[in-house]
């Protein structure tokens, strides 16, 4: 079965509703986290539509969710986990060699 959910596209053909599903993806990560925990999530029109622990798992719960009358869709999956913040190490003084 062709799937009506479409996750990726030729490069330089991203639909622009695209990065506003990421922008929203990106600014509601905490409460996604809460909500579903550690997963990936299908995101169409600001609303997650399926989860799970693989893409394809998320896809096919995606689907199911999908109305009807929606022929095909443009969404992202992401993986929703806790935001984590690097560190960058100070380098370390050059020591001349004796």
């Amino acid at each position: 079965m062709t799937s009506r959910i479409i996750t990726s596209f030729p490069k330089g053909e991203t639909p622009p509703s695209i990065w506003d599903e990421y922008d929203w993806f990106i600014k509601n990560r905490e409460m996604l986290l809460e909500q579903y925990g550690s997963c990936i999530a299908v995101v169409y029109g600001q609303t997650v539509l399926g989860t799970g622990a693989t893409f394809e798992e998320a896809l096919e719960n995606a689907e199911n969710n999908l109305p009807p009358e929606l022929k095909t869709v443009n969404a992202i999956a992401d993986y929703i986990r806790p935001a984590y913040r690097l560190r960058r190490a100070a380098p370390s003084p050059i020591r001349e060699q004796v």
